[in-house]
């Protein structure tokens, strides 16, 4: 048994919460419509089991990644359409995993099993490496007998999410890379470069241009308060990270982050390929809408994503269509609006969000195609720009000297 947190509608009383003890969401479900409540939110409250295995594979031992829950959706949904039992098999893939921590995490999923506990209370203890969204999906599969197709889904779910991700990091490395090596190129130009010019036009004892003496000035000033310039960056960077992490700031970094020129609609799409991939995946496995829609919104991670979303999860529940809220809200381009309308009249709303998710990742594919191109020029400008700022602050006082030598 565990604990599941509740938020639901109830007649005469609107919005209630609390907690149940069940073995599964689908049991909490059960028990709230028994009490007429219609449920709006259900997660597993999470539990830390403080094993001496678990304590000592926080420190030092190989972290979990995303790889492996993949691989371990897709081993265990092979094993299980072979025919396999549940517990024989994730036997067999703890014996077989190479991973040490994730290793301890299948032993106690098996004794989770061995206990008593359904496999979606099990993996609902492990929260940090199953998603409230993958314990929701595997209580649906268990609920229908359909366990086996749904961990099929969520490791195809994941395998294109992780794709997703690394073919934006990929696509953002370049840029950042000549970023770091434009700021490394000013610190060296005004600690070394500058300062050996200096003492030679100050030898000349001529009045500098204007350009030359921004830039001298510029470098005495990281010379002599160098300790300055990095206390100003340091409290910078975490003036930054304090004003993320609070919830107006998050709000705004997340709202102003997909509206960035050029990056903005990579990240954007990349966002909206994986919540219709998810929502597409969830609809077939039975999980109702307005369970799934937050669940999929958190794994967005984006606040401003998430509050679009809540609503619309606000205009389903108040028996509005799904298309119409979306419209209303802005969340999708008109496009999408009219393909979801459609899948909503003809009942194919699963095919249609699948094209969705399609669109949206060939436009984010061919956009992190473009993206090299896009920036380029940019990068390019900035450089000259600093290139040719230097030159003039170099090589007008030598033009200047020779000028008067030829006098």
């Amino acid at each position: 048994m565990a604990m599941f947190a509740y938020k639901g509608r109830k007649s005469g009383r609107g919005v209630v919460s609390g907690e149940i003890q069940a073995n599964s969401v689908n049991a909490v479900v059960q028990q709230l419509r028994k009490n007429q409540i219609i449920p709006i939110e259900i997660k597993p409250i999470k539990t830390t089991l403080l094993k001496p295995e678990l304590l000592k594979m926080e420190f030092g031992k190989k972290k979990v990644s995303h790889l492996d829950i993949t691989f371990f959706s897709r081993q265990l949904y092979t094993l299980l359409k072979a025919g396999v039992p549940i517990a024989q098999a994730l036997n067999g893939l703890n014996e077989a995993a190479s991973n040490p921590t994730f290793k301890a995490v299948i032993a106690q999923l098996c004794e989770s099993l061995e206990a008593g506990d359904d496999f979606t209370v099990a993996l609902a203890k492990h929260p940090k490496y199953f998603s409230n969204l993958y314990v929701n999906m595997v209580s649906v599969g268990e609920s229908t007998g359909n366990l086996p197709q749904v961990l099929l889904q969520m490791s195809n779910y994941l395998n294109q999410e992780k794709e997703t991700r690394d073919q934006v990091k990929a696509a953002t490395r370049y840029p950042m890379m000549v970023m770091f090596a434009v700021v490394a190129a000013i610190v060296i130009l005004n600690i070394f470069v500058i300062p050996a010019f200096k003492s030679m036009f100050t030898q000349m004892g001529s009045d500098l241009p204007f350009v030359t003496q921004i830039l001298i000035s510029f470098s005495d000033f990281m010379v002599t308060y160098w300790y300055v310039v990095i206390g100003f960056v340091i409290s910078g960077v975490f003036a930054w990270k304090s004003f993320v992490a609070s919830p107006q700031g998050k709000f705004f970094w997340h709202h102003w982050k997909i509206r960035i020129p050029i990056m903005g609609p990579i990240v954007y799409g990349s966002a909206m390929a994986r919540f219709a991939r998810g929502f597409s995946i969830t609809s077939r496995s039975g999980l109702p809408v307005v369970q799934s829609i937050p669940l999929l919104a958190n794994a967005l991670d984006n606040v401003y994503l998430k509050s679009k979303f809540d609503a619309l999860r606000q205009g389903v529940e108040r028996g509005e269509g799904i298309a119409v809220n979306a419209k209303r809200l802005g969340i999708f381009p008109n496009m999408v609006n009219q393909m979801l309308a459609v899948g909503e009249e003809t009942g194919q709303m699963e095919e249609l969000l699948d094209e969705i998710a399609d669109y949206f990742e060939g436009d984010v594919a061919y956009k992190l195609k473009g993206l090299s191109a896009s920036i380029e020029p940019i990068m390019i400008a900035i450089i000259g720009g600093l290139v040719m700022l230097v030159m003039l602050g170099v090589f007008l006082p030598m033009w200047g000297m020779m000028d008067a030598m030829r006098a």
